[in-house]
């Protein structure tokens, strides 16, 4: 797939010039996060199917999960008769579009809640797709380009390497040419040109960034130094790789009011790895908020038991190292117990189907960043706790500050606790608790920029 990257957003961009923002967004729809898709669909709802042809809906499921766990060369032969079960399918009566790309009225309909904005960048041309109950626009982003993002995403990388200041520096730079390039615009052509009033729900925006923009803290742009716009004071963001992955992420939303079933996973000591004391603090303050609460911690908290705890969970917080890996990005992985002989692989979690799952805060670095050849998959742990079930979850795009991470993790339980509203204000509470660390810490952005909600 890394050979194709950058295929689906040339395509849109041609699109574009042909004055087509309805087949731009099918296109991104079509050809990004191919994996994803093909797992999130294979798991939707099969109730009507079930109906009509039980035996095609159980062979259906045996074929999909055969094809997510095999790894030999008999995948060609499982591809093969899982496209003939598929035409099978489509040819029962009220079947045609099983599996097939989202129709314009499913996107617009995924719109409801908020606009949703896919960052189309080209080498032809940026542009934003601002997609509404009403349908879809284009907003052209002249200020943008794939050369500019690029040499954004290298010097943000390079920044973390060097001394504190000069990453702050570049943080803050980069939130404010994100605003300049991307969102001002897009927040013009919306109308949302003043802070809500606080008394009155925020309004949202699902952001939907193309290629490696997805590497840069967009949900966090604005220029925060000398008081300019920003877009935390605007709207309340969240991320989501496709339309067709929210829609995902909403079928499993649940509106329970009940105290929820936590597993809380700290490793303050990792076998090979720096400290995280600050991971014992977390699971102290979640145990002691949630006494019914799993807690694994230390030896403990093993890839195994971790497996074997989660489908009795709806939500799940891992406070932990998190790694990526360039080279083979399904083997990025959450640094447990026996992380060098058993590893928490993202291919591990993407093969999970839990029924219960509501809710995940990643508490490490890099869980929601990818490889910049592989950016258009959306392959990190955040989004293979996405695909297994979880219709919110918060991650990082960095390594959070350790005497941070518990505070963060504190005032978004309690606020999501003291409400009684379950993880549906979750993206709301994120929103809440960084607007709160940029006034605490105003010129450390590294500090309240990382965090990212994506979902539901």
């Amino acid at each position: 797939l890394g050979r194709f990257a950058g295929v689906a957003a040339d395509a849109a961009a041609c699109a574009l010039a042909a004055d087509d923002a309805v087949s731009a967004v099918t296109l991104l729809e079509s050809g990004r996060c191919v994996l994803a898709a093909q797992a999130l669909d294979s798991r939707g709802d099969l109730s009507e199917l079930q109906e009509r042809a039980p035996e095609l809906a159980e062979r259906f499921r045996t074929l999909t999960a055969e094809f997510e766990t095999d790894t030999t060369s008999d995948r060609v032969a499982l591809a093969d008769e899982l496209d003939a079960v598929t035409d099978r399918i489509r040819a029962l009566p009220g079947m045609e579009r099983f599996l097939r790309p989202p129709l314009l009225t499913d996107l617009t309909a995924q719109a409801h809640e908020g606009p949703i904005v896919y960052v189309n960048v080209s080498r032809h041309r940026c542009d934003a797709l601002i997609i509404t109950p009403d349908g879809v626009r284009s907003r052209a982003l002249d200020g943008l380009s794939e050369e500019n993002v690029s040499r954004r995403v290298r010097a943000l990388h390079t920044a973390f390497t060097k001394s504190r200041p000069a990453a702050e520096q570049m943080i803050h730079d980069t939130l404010a040419w994100l605003w300049d390039t991307v969102a001002g615009p897009v927040l013009g052509e919306l109308g949302l040109t003043t802070e809500p009033p606080a008394d009155r729900p925020w309004p949202r925006i699902w952001w939907a960034p193309v290629g490696p923009l997805s590497l840069l803290p967009l949900h966090a742009a604005g220029h925060h130094r000398d008081g300019g716009p920003v877009l935390l004071d605007r709207v309340v963001s969240s991320t989501t790789p496709t339309i067709r992955a929210l829609g995902h992420a909403r079928a499993g939303r649940r509106d329970d009011r009940n105290e929820p079933r936590m597993l809380v996973v700290a490793m303050p000591h990792t076998p090979d790895a720096p400290d995280l004391p600050g991971a014992q603090a977390e699971a102290d303050h979640l145990a002691a908020l949630l006494p019914g609460a799993t807690v694994l911690v230390g030896a403990d908290a093993t890839r195994d038991a971790v497996l074997d705890a989660l489908p009795a969970h709806g939500w799940a917080h891992f406070a932990c190292h998190g790694y990526s890996d360039p080279d083979n990005p399904s083997d990025s992985h959450l640094a447990l117990h026996d992380h060098d002989r058993a590893p928490f692989r993202v291919l591990d979690l993407s093969r999970l189907r839990l029924r219960s799952a509501e809710f995940a805060f990643l508490s490490a670095c890099d869980t929601a960043r990818t490889t910049a050849r592989l950016s258009d998959e959306a392959i990190h742990p955040l989004a293979a706790f996405q695909i297994a079930g979880f219709s919110q979850v918060v991650g990082t795009l960095w390594r959070v500050d350790d005497a941070v991470a518990p505070v963060f993790s504190r005032q978004i339980y309690g606020e999501l606790i003291a409400d009684r509203s379950g993880a549906l204000r979750a993206s709301a509470a994120v929103h809440r608790t960084v607007r709160r660390l940029r006034t605490t810490y105003p010129n450390l952005p590294s500090v309240w920029a990382a965090h990212v909600h994506a979902g539901a």
